[in-house]
């Protein structure tokens, strides 16, 4: 979008939604209400993988491919865990990817709370000189 290159981005978003279209129908005759969910997932990832390689043409854009199989590995293992359909797994599941979650964005949710710190206090200051 920065770039301004609607054509790239209509190309990718016409050939992500065609192969959904392709891959919906007989994935939720295999995997029910599921496959819907594999067919939107591909089709967003080749999406996501046209736009790479036409960033990467025009601008050098790069992935960092470990954090991306790292997050892969934890969405296709998240995915078997609720397959299992077991309240339990679920639940054990959910917790270890909230802490894992928090231990990830640690240093991010660290900023955003400094930022929304100050970002009051500079309101509380405002509103005190306001006031006297």
């Amino acid at each position: 979008y920065a770039i301004k290159d609607t054509k790239s981005i209509f190309y990718s978003m016409i050939t992500s939604c065609i192969i959904n279209l392709i891959l919906c129908y007989p994935l939720i005759n295999i995997l029910g209400i599921n496959g819907a969910n594999i067919s939107i997932a591909i089709s967003f990832i080749i999406n996501i993988s046209i736009r790479t390689k036409i960033l990467s043409k025009k601008i050098g854009f790069k992935l960092n491919f470990k954090e991306i199989i790292k997050y892969a590995v934890l969405i296709i293992i998240t995915n078997i865990v609720f397959l299992t359909n077991n309240i339990i797994i679920n639940l054990v599941w959910m917790i270890i990817m909230i802490i894992t979650t928090f231990i990830i964005l640690k240093d991010d949710i660290r900023k955003l709370l400094s930022e929304l710190k100050e970002k009051i206090s500079f309101k509380q200051k405002i509103k005190a000189s306001t006031e006297e």
